[in-house]
């Protein structure tokens, strides 16, 4: 009985813990998480089969906005908008090895009270 308590205990904890968090985490970490989703789901798993790929790919859609856009620099240029980014993102097949999409050195700049986070310049 005393044990159940305790479980019981801790579970309401960490789910307060869980709320908390969730309520006043910052923008800055809510769109690192987004973008750490971004990568991950444009990445190309070894080996990946006709079916993982469809599902990626849709994951992939809806991570991204109508106006998105991808620079990739100089040579490539940029993608605009979500229809031609994964136009192309459908045209890559999988690799041997797969394909890992990195973030590296990623500065998320927010606007306190609510305003709109811009991307810096």
């Amino acid at each position: 009985m005393r044990g159940t308590r305790v479980v019981a205990g801790l579970i309401i904890v960490a789910a307060v813990a869980a709320v908390t968090w969730w309520l006043f985490s910052s923008d800055e970490r809510r769109i690192r998480s987004g973008l750490e989703e971004l990568a991950q789901t444009a990445s190309i798993p070894a080996n990946e089969q006709e079916l993982g790929r469809a599902a990626r790919l849709s994951r992939l859609g809806r991570l991204l906005t109508n106006d998105v856009v991808l620079d990739a620099g100089q040579p490539f240029g940029s993608v605009n908008g979500r229809e031609t980014l994964l136009g192309l993102a459908a045209q890559v097949r999988a690799l041997p090895g797969g394909l890992r999409v990195e973030l590296k050195d990623v500065t998320v700049a927010a606007r306190p009270n609510g305003h709109p986070a811009e991307p810096p310049r």
